[in-house]
C-alpha cells in the first residue's frame, strides 16, 4: 500500500474516503470527480465502523 494512505490509518471514515479517493496514481484518475462517489464511500466506511464488515455485508445482502 502506498506509504501516503497508511498515514490515513487512524483518521476518521471521511479523511480515509477522500484521501482513497482523491489518490490518482491508485486509480490513474481521480473517482472524486463521479458525483457523490466519496461521499458514498464515507457512508460505507462509516457503517462499517458501527456494525462491522460482516453486519454491513449482511445489511447489502438483505
Amino acid at each position: 500500500m502506498d506509504a501516503g494512505l497508511f498515514d490515513h490509518r487512524g483518521d476518521d471514515a471521511k479523511s480515509i474516503a477522500h484521501a482513497v479517493v482523491n489518490h490518482q496514481r491508485m486509480w490513474e484518475g481521480r473517482l472524486a470527480a463521479l458525483e457523490g462517489f466519496e461521499t458514498a464511500v464515507a457512508a460505507a466506511l462509516e457503517r462499517i465502523e458501527a456494525v462491522g464488515m460482516y453486519g454491513a455485508m449482511r445489511e447489502c445482502l438483505a
